[in-house]
């Protein structure tokens, strides 16, 4: 019995030095990142948000290449309307200067060069069916194709613009002031309605 009463005064002896030693410790407080820490995060971040514009802009203007290589190869066509074809070619010729631009592109801008973009587009799709032939003119039906696999590539890159964005422009509200740097950075405007 006696050493039952040993046992168990030993065992409260150490739980109440176990417990006294955790209520010592104070809890770790977050350090505030330093200038080098934040100056890495926000050269990544523009970084990214730039490529993936670059991407983005660099497809669209492969898209827009295409397209005039479309219409060449179709006024060599001696049945196409020539009309319709030189029309193309000068709205096709225009849209670079009517895309909107990174830091002031708004929903009305996007929404007028994508308008931009349909009415040659789809006028020359109409146009290309109707003189590809697979034989002679197999080029009409290859250079569609790049057309569209461009066209299909627009929402996919502007999602993944956005989420550069959002990434962006969220380290600026929690940071800006912290980086003198950033101190004149503005955040981006984004593709979705739903903001940052």
């Amino acid at each position: 019995m006696k050493y039952c009463l040993k046992l168990f005064a030993l065992a409260l002896l150490l739980t109440a030095t176990a417990c006294s030693k955790t209520t010592d410790k104070k809890a770790p407080t977050a350090k505030p990142a330093d200038a080098t820490t934040l100056q890495r995060e926000y050269s990544a971040l523009r970084d990214t948000l730039d490529g993936r514009w670059a991407q983005m802009t660099a497809s669209d203007d492969e898209k827009i290449f295409f397209q005039k290589r479309l219409l060449d190869e179709i006024s060599y066509v001696p049945s196409a309307d020539m009309g319709l074809v030189k029309r193309l070619q000068i709205a096709n010729n225009r849209l670079k200067d009517r895309r909107y631009a990174q830091i002031t592109m708004a929903s009305d801008s996007i929404d007028a060069y994508d308008r931009a973009q349909e009415a040659v587009l789809l006028p020359l799709r109409e146009l290309a069916s109707k003189h590809a032939d697979p034989v002679k003119r197999h080029i009409i039906g290859e250079l569609v194709e790049a057309i569209l696999l461009h066209d299909d590539r627009v929402v996919r890159y502007r999602g993944t613009y956005d989420q550069a964005a959002r990434a962006y422009n969220l380290w600026l509200q929690a940071h800006q002031t912290q980086l003198p740097a950033a101190a004149d950075a503005k955040p981006v405007p984004l593709f979705s309605l739903t903001g940052a």
